[in-house]
């Protein structure tokens, strides 16, 4: 009987590390994500900074190409709105790209915090399973 009430014991008290190594774990898990979610706004709001230079130089760039001789745009047939068609067209894709990036960005980061936390669970439950199985 001492051997049982031994085992019961040490069940209970790996029950109860295994409780706060999980607790653990989630709680580091939420810090790691929350850190990572925090750096993509930083990386957002850096991308903002850059889309409104890009935008205030294509802005330049299109005053600059009306100002332009005629004979200068020979490219685009002296018509400096087809250069501008151009720029537009590069500064839509650049944006749509980045906001593809960013959206997958969030979307991995949701992912995988989810599957982590749910890995962790299980893993946890399978160890109590086992520590309940040690009790009797």
């Amino acid at each position: 009987m001492t051997k049982k009430n031994g085992l019961e014991g040490l069940g209970d008290f790996l029950g109860g590390l295994a409780d706060s190594a999980r607790e653990n774990y989630l709680s580091g898990l939420d810090l790691a994500a929350s850190l990572w979610e925090e750096n993509l706004k930083v990386a957002g709001s850096r991308i903002e900074g850059w889309f409104a230079i890009q935008h205030d130089y294509l802005n330049l760039i299109r005053e600059l190409s009306e100002k332009l001789p005629k004979e200068t745009l020979g490219a685009w047939n002296g018509n400096p709105k087809a250069l501008n068609n151009h720029i537009d067209r590069l500064l839509a894709f650049h944006q749509d790209y980045l906001k593809f990036m960013t959206g997958a960005s969030e979307r991995f980061t949701k992912e995988v915090t989810r599957l982590t936390k749910s890995a962790i669970e299980r893993n946890f439950s399978l160890f109590k399973d086992y520590i309940n199985l040690l009790r009797g």
